[in-house]
């Protein structure tokens, strides 16, 4: 037996109304936020990138120490940097 109710067409099978979807967190860091690293002084997003990429291929490239390595070439270049001054 059909339901010709249009109502019913947001609801399941089991007739309870479906949960609001969920939006997506935003990430914690975005472009901008890396730009403005860069203008007050600190490494840029694509220096720690290479830095920490450098950093993998130096230790053979083993998997899963990556975001070791991106807090080490961050601390290393803001070190440098801080030399520098």
């Amino acid at each position: 037996m059909a339901n010709n109710n249009p109502e019913s067409s947001n609801l399941p099978q089991s007739g309870t109304p479906r949960p609001t979807p969920r939006r997506r967190a935003q990430p914690a860091h975005t472009l901008s936020e890396a730009g403005d690293r860069e203008l007050r002084g600190g490494p840029s997003h694509s220096q720690i990138a290479e830095a920490a990429y450098l950093r993998y291929l130096s230790r053979g490239g083993g998997h899963g120490r990556d975001l070791d390595d991106w807090i080490e070439a961050e601390r290393e270049l803001r070190a440098e940097r801080s030399h520098q001054t």
